[in-house]
């Protein structure tokens, strides 16, 4: 991302596993030290870390089946950047959709999450 990566292929979307591997969580204290003085002539990069999280990565649940986890990506990044995956062998099918089921979340967020999202990414 600091590369300019994402500014010079604007329509590059990635998936990346396991709650985005901690992004959402990072991303207000990247934002906040890439505004800090000196970094910006050091990185290629013209927005910050959360506006690329919100247009060019989506994230998956695989491995990540804790609800806080889930409401603070969310709160990042929304319903409409998150797909449901369960990262088997190493985690259990049934008990990732029970909790997902579980999750106090709305039809439709839910469903963007199950699959639409990553039916309308992977256009199936």
């Amino acid at each position: 991302m600091l590369s300019g990566l994402f500014d010079r292929y604007p329509n590059l979307k990635i998936i990346i596993g396991q709650m985005g591997e901690m992004l959402a969580f990072w991303a207000w204290r990247l934002d906040h030290r890439l505004k800090e003085e000196g970094w910006r002539e050091k990185i290629e990069c013209k927005k910050t870390i959360t506006e690329y999280l919100n247009t060019n990565i989506f994230l998956t649940t695989s491995g990540f089946f804790d609800t806080p986890s889930l409401m603070h990506a969310i709160s990042t990044v929304s319903t409409d950047r998150i797909m449901f995956s369960v990262d088997y062998p190493y985690e259990d099918n049934l008990k990732a959709s029970q909790w997902l089921d579980s999750v106090q979340l709305n039809d439709e967020d839910k469903m963007k999450i199950s699959y639409l999202n990553a039916a309308n990414l992977l256009k199936i």
